[in-house]
């Protein structure tokens, strides 16, 4: 059993997940006993290939087309056919980014196989992989395994895993070229779409603030925006209060229950979230919202006292 995870880049910057997701590749090829390589996609990948050359990794596939310089699913899904079929590995791990919910469906499909999305946690059983999927917004942790042989399909959700326990060593880069013509690329790509101007972009916000329903009113919204500004983070909301019309559509930051995998925040962005105003227990008390504060990356919990 061999391991690939594909990382992703935009315009040659990194997807924050992606190292996430590297950090999930070593830790399972540790467990189970075998090897992680890592791919990446578009034009000109040699500088962000280079980079990857200090990771614990058995390669580096730099996958490179003028094809690939801009994002579209039907050159992404081609690439990456062609790259799994040369280095067959039983196991393909890709970060739960919009861009991969674009693809990997059409990706495994194509392959005959299923993808499990959104991991927030694994195990190894018996020699075997489970992973486990949050289901009913967070209430319920499902464990899936593949049955079949691979390559199999996983993409991990953000924050499941930390960037920073991702070990060093050495790893050489391979050039892969794929067949690819123009005439198979259906969708034209154009530019990138922003709803505004002054419109905020959470997926790369470094500090997330989110309001909840347990804000009661939106009278109590000017709190958390001045701790938001305290903190130099992105005022955002979950989708009821988004609704209301008190925070514009385009901040909303899905979130999920507090579960006991790994008590992980399910968000947009962000590599710190601090949700105010909503109750996180996995097991809430009927017609209750504490006054929450949750810290992703240290796991505190602190009371609010103006909610």
């Amino acid at each position: 059993m061999s391991i690939l995870v594909v990382l992703e880049q935009r315009a040659g910057v990194w997807n924050r997940m992606s190292f996430e997701t590297l950090s999930a590749a070593q830790q399972l090829a540790k467990e189970l006993g075998t090897s992680a390589s890592a791919a990446l996609l578009g034009q000109g990948m040699e500088a962000l290939a280079a980079e990857l050359t200090s990771k614990q990794l058995e390669k580096v596939y730099a996958v490179d087309h003028d094809l690939l310089q801009d994002y579209t699913p039907d050159a992404y899904t081609a690439a990456l056919r062609q790259l799994i079929q040369q280095a067959q590995p039983s196991l393909v791990l890709f970060p739960h980014t919009y861009q991969v919910r674009d693809f990997l469906p059409k990706l495994a499909t194509s392959l005959g196989k299923v993808a499990v999305s959104d991991v927030v946690a694994h195990r190894v059983a018996s020699g075997e992989l489970v992973l486990v999927r949050q289901l009913f917004q967070g209430k319920v942790n499902a464990d899936l395994r593949f049955t079949g042989p691979g390559p199999n399909f996983a993409s991990l959700q953000a924050g499941a895993y930390r960037a920073d326990q991702i070990a060093a060593g050495s790893a050489p880069v391979e050039k892969f070229v794929p067949t690819l013509a123009a005439g198979e690329i259906r969708i034209k790509p154009l530019e990138l779409f922003r709803e505004s101007q002054r419109a905020v972009d959470l997926g790369a916000a470094e500090i997330i603030v989110s309001v909840g329903r347990g804000i009661k009113e939106a009278d109590n919204i000017p709190i958390v925006q001045q701790l938001a500004d305290v903190l130099g983070a992105e005022l955002a909301a979950s989708r009821p209060i988004c609704e209301t019309g008190c925070i514009p559509p385009h901040l909303r930051c899905r979130l999920a229950a507090y579960g006991e995998a790994g008590g992980k925040l399910r968000t947009n962005g962000g590599s710190e979230n601090v949700p105010c105003g909503r109750n996180l227990r996995s097991d809430p008390a009927p017609g209750g919202h504490e006054g929450i504060a949750h810290h992703r990356r240290h796991q505190q919990r602190c009371q609010c006292p103006h909610f």
